[in-house]
């Protein structure tokens, strides 16, 4: 489906039914529910192919980004009928196939967007994949800075140490020379003033956002 066309459908057909403030901003339809985590929906294509796909996405922002990235990604089924969702030929004809869309995501991406949608839920969330996955340093790097959102100093460190000294910088050695500079100048900042670290992390924030969407991310409400 061709960006402006999902971008019209989205705004026709989507944002005024779903739950609380939601937009479109380049390829994503997105809540602003705050300045640290965006949830978005959007959707992708196989090239010739006459049917899509939409996809679930939860990006923590300030972990300075030029592209949209997991690890929360996740493809929504096709509903109950299991039928391709058809790429309509214009907005006009897409109300069928955006109401199955609606129903998919009220279903499906809406509770979980609900429960990782703020700094607790998503602390949650990646606590688990670091769980699972010990030595990401990717996974680490998230924590930390959300423990400095919570005005967990001491926690963050203890992320931090772990990031750098995890095996894996070892077999990525540039990967995680740029994430311990990163990591390093914002613990730099946390340990003589917590809120300039945050000011580095709202600052990366908004970089991110207008890399990924092409504007500019509002304020909280």
């Amino acid at each position: 489906m061709r960006t402006d066309l999902w971008r019209a459908c989205a705004q026709q057909y989507l944002a005024p039914h779903l739950p609380g403030s939601w937009t479109v901003s380049g390829s994503l339809l997105h809540h602003s529910q705050n300045e640290w985590i965006i949830c978005a929906l959007y959707v992708s294509q196989y090239s010739k192919a006459n049917w899509f796909t939409v996809e679930r996405l939860v990006q923590l922002l300030p972990i300075p980004a030029t592209q949209l990235e997991g690890p929360f990604f996740h493809t929504l089924t096709n509903g109950p009928e299991n039928e391709p969702l058809v790429v309509p030929e214009n907005v006009e004809l897409a109300a069928p196939v955006m109401t199955r869309v609606l129903n998919i995501v009220q279903a499906e991406a809406m509770p979980y967007f609900k429960s990782i949608a703020t700094i607790d839920g998503y602390l949650t969330e990646i606590w688990e994949r670091s769980h699972s996955a010990p030595a990401n340093f990717y996974h680490l790097e998230k924590i930390c800075y959300i423990l400095l959102l919570k005005d967990d100093v001491t926690g963050a460190r203890e992320a931090f140490l772990r990031a750098v000294n995890s095996p894996a910088t070892n077999r990525w050695p540039e990967a995680a020379n740029k994430l311990k500079k990163r990591m390093s100048r914002v613990m730099s900042l946390a340990e003589s003033s917590p809120d300039l670290a945050k000011v580095l992390l709202r600052e990366w924030s908004s970089e991110s956002w207008r890399n990924i969407s092409g504007g500019t991310l509002k304020p909280p409400d």
